[in-house]
């Protein structure tokens, strides 16, 4: 297991601002990103907890004063979370939880299997055991901080929110992974120059900028680090250049925006920083393996589809 040293922001375990929340923003409606699912959920004592059904679940307070049952082993504990704790229920522990008092919390849940191939290709390692250390509650402020960022993105709902939400949810893997993985013969671990704040930092920067050009070393700024660190930090965390990272934040947003069937190509292509709607094209084509028109068109008959 990688031992915790990662640069943790300040006040990680300070309660965020959350927006209040939207109506399309409703309690427990699940977002499926790359690595993993996620949701939030207003719980109350009534409602019943998480069951093991065979993946990792982590449990992270966002508001209110979270106080829990913990079931493992035929044993049940109360519990009242700090700041900067989460609680997890690792796949095949037999952990579940229940609520004891009215708290905001994010769920996420993460397939073993997506963890295992996260670890092989973007660790060089493998996991041993269950693949995450067996400690029910998690004394982790820096993962609590990104989850936080996490659940703000999904509550608001804005623009871009997937473009976020994809790029904060590899943090949330990295950051766990790193202090809380039962990780064996990875030669190169993850953020050994990026921590998950830097990683975080540098995701918002970029998004907030990508109607614009992005440079390297505003984005090493942003990030809190070096030119070198950048381009290093981001090839062992992510396997991809500077360049490449923005150009995937641009078509990941792009996509987002392709949704609304009222958005015409040019404009999403200014907002989203390409030269041109062909040169939209040519990188959604390239990246995604068809056109953006083709694409739209796939996805309303895809919609319209019984059961669509």
């Amino acid at each position: 297991m990688f031992a915790a040293g990662a640069v943790i922001a300040p006040n990680a375990g300070a309660e965020l601002a959350l927006p209040p929340a939207r109506p399309s923003a409703t309690p427990g409606r699940r977002v499926d990103c790359a690595t993993l699912s996620c949701e939030w959920l207003d719980l109350a004592p009534a409602q019943p907890g998480l069951p093991d059904n065979g993946s990792h679940g982590l449990l992270i307070p966002i508001a209110g004063a979270p106080a829990l049952r913990l079931y493992q082993a035929g044993k049940v504990r109360l519990v009242t979370l700090r700041p900067g704790q989460a609680v997890l229920s690792a796949a095949g522990s037999g952990v579940t939880w229940r609520a004891a008092t009215p708290f905001r919390a994010l769920l996420v849940r993460i397939e073993p299997r997506v963890l295992a191939d996260f670890v092989e290709g973007r660790m060089y390692g493998s996991l041993s055991g269950g693949g995450l250390a067996d400690a029910p509650v998690l004394d982790d402020p820096e993962l609590c901080t990104v989850a936080r960022q996490m659940a703000q993105v999904l509550i608001a709902g804005a623009f871009g929110a997937g473009v976020e939400l994809d790029a904060l949810s590899m943090v949330f893997m990295v950051v766990l992974t790193r202090n809380h993985g039962l990780v064996t013969g990875g030669t190169r671990p993850v953020s050994a120059r990026l921590s998950g704040a830097q990683l975080s930092r540098l995701d918002r920067y970029v998004v907030e900028n990508l109607s614009g050009r992005i440079h390297r070393v505003d984005m090493a700024r942003a990030a809190g680090t070096s030119l070198s660190g950048l381009v290093r930090g981001l090839r062992e965390a992510l396997g991809v250049t500077p360049g490449q990272y923005v150009l995937h934040a641009r078509l990941r947003a792009a996509r987002s925006r392709m949704q609304d069937p009222a958005a015409s190509l040019k404009a999403i292509a200014a907002d989203c920083g390409f030269a041109d709607q062909a040169h939209l094209s040519r990188a959604f084509k390239a990246r995604f393996g068809q056109p953006p028109r083709a694409w739209r068109l796939r996805r309303a008959a895809s919609a319209e589809a019984p059961g669509g």
